[in-house]
């Protein structure tokens, strides 16, 4: 996995919008191999410490021989993004000044066995392979309608009732979808015109199996919910999300939190890559970030200080 490089992707707006010299707890809900990680840390006071989490062991190796410069300063935990509320207790006196969460893969998961299109092995789409089931045990349980509801909701798919029909039809007793019989049932569902576009042809499947599989919408929905608590008065929390129903769960959030008077919208519409960065990083393409603020502390009354 270390052999592949991944380039984070918004990293001048991520310095711009949540880079900050007096931060001192920083937290990389989403540590990947540490590259917004480390660029947090280098816009941060020096005496700053970052809490690098991620669900995927793989990546964490990764990001601990990329963070090992940085010392101490540096605390990375295999945990979930869920658990923000908790861990802001565990590791900080009063929450986190920053928060970053990028809820897409990185280039070496696309490539990998579990997430990789050309996968020859089980349908697996799991962060943690040692956690929950498999996107294969997965659709060996699920009935056809739930397959095509799956699909549909948490990928766009548009012809998520001929997929789920044929994974149905194609079902054999004590036999599992491998990753390449999966791709190809997606494949032959399409009508021959629309099988060759921007996207590969199963990407909204693989998505809405992946997001399915760990729960990730449940995740993000308990961090937004958690961030009131988790993030220090004053701090800033960003999110970049790739697909249309996070984006619409984080805009939701923040403009419930910018009405309860708890937050700022430090970014009323979201930030995109521009041109230049999506020549050299594709994946940026479809990136959005969103960034809010949270009230600052009363400047009577309060302790005022971190």
């Amino acid at each position: 996995m270390s052999e592949v490089r991944h380039e984070p992707v918004l990293t001048a707006e991520v310095a711009e919008l949540l880079g900050g010299g007096t931060s001192q707890w920083l937290c990389d809900a989403t540590v990947g191999h540490f590259g917004h990680g480390a660029l947090l840390l280098a816009q941060a006071a020096p005496q700053a410490r970052l809490l690098g989490l991620d669900r995927d062991p793989a990546a964490l190796a990764v990001a601990a021989a990329a963070a090992a410069p940085w010392g101490d300063r540096v605390t990375l935990r295999q945990a979930d993004f869920a658990d923000l509320e908790a861990l802001a207790t565990e590791y900080t006196p009063h929450g986190f000044d920053r928060i970053l969460l990028d809820l897409g893969l990185n280039t070496a998961q696309l490539t990998g066995e579990r997430f990789s299109f050309h996968g020859t092995g089980l349908l697996d789409q799991r962060l943690d392979p040692q956690q929950g089931e498999s996107g294969a045990e997965l659709l060996a349980r699920l009935s056809e309608g739930e397959i095509a509801d799956l699909l549909f909701n948490y990928g766009d798919e548009r012809y998520s009732r001929r997929i789920a029909r044929r994974v149905v039809e194609g079902r054999r007793p004590g036999h599992l979808l491998t990753t390449a019989e999966f791709v190809d049932l997606v494949r032959r569902s399409y009508p021959p015109a629309a099988r060759h576009g921007r996207l590969h042809v199963a990407t909204r499947a693989l998505q809405a199996v992946r997001v399915a599989v760990n729960r990730l919408l449940d995740s993000l929905a308990a961090a937004l919910q958690a961030l009131p608590l988790a993030l220090a008065p004053g701090g800033r929390v960003g999110i970049i999300s790739f697909q249309s129903h996070e984006d619409r769960m984080v805009k939701l959030a923040f403009r419930e939190c910018g009405t309860s008077g708890w937050g700022t919208l430090v970014t009323r519409r979201p930030v995109t890559a521009g041109a230049a960065e999506v020549a050299a990083n594709p994946q940026a393409r479809s990136a959005k970030l969103r960034v809010l603020e949270a009230a600052a502390p009363a400047l009577e009354g309060g302790n005022g200080v971190h």
